[in-house]
């Protein structure tokens, strides 16, 4: 199967990835992204403030390094990052935090360009251009935001 359907035929097409490992980042920086409008009775009424991109920056590199030396990985494993698309200041935080140049990245704001943040689902949307522009050859590092702004995250590992 290729990396994102369940075609077995688009399978050379796309190339395919395992989970390597998904981890969970809730960090106490990032309870205090998370704001709440009480008048709104949907989970539309939860907004991150402002700081989010600043926290991001200062963090997600320790955030990505931890979970690498736990898996025994390297940077230099990852080629390719499929960052949930929150708005252009959240990319560029990551961007800058992963130490990363903008063609590995490329993807995420090309989809934040095209639709927008469209919550954390997006970020499938970011793996489904990398995989079908063949970015990647060995491995994808992707994110996404969850609730109270925890960082879900996973290694892709190409399977050859």
């Amino acid at each position: 199967m290729c990396g994102l359907c369940t075609d077995p035929t688009r399978a050379t097409q796309v190339g395919v990835y395992g989970v390597n490992r998904a981890t969970r980042t809730t960090a106490a920086f990032l309870s205090s992204c998370q704001e709440h409008d009480n008048k709104i009775q949907s989970s539309a009424g939860i907004f991150l403030n402002k700081n989010v991109p600043k926290h991001i920056e200062q963090n997600m590199s320790t955030a990505l390094a931890a979970t690498l030396n736990r898996h025994a990985w390297e940077r230099s494993d990852i080629d390719s990052c499929a960052i949930h698309p929150g708005g252009k200041n959240v990319l560029g935080a990551f961007t800058n935090a992963l130490e990363a140049d903008q063609e590995s990245i490329q993807p995420s704001f090309d989809i934040l360009s095209k639709y927008g943040n469209m919550s954390s689902c997006s970020v499938v949307f970011v793996l489904e251009q990398i995989l079908r522009e063949k970015r990647s050859k060995s491995g994808i590092y992707a994110a996404a935001f969850g609730p109270g702004l925890t960082v879900e995250s996973a290694i892709l590992k190409a399977i050859h």
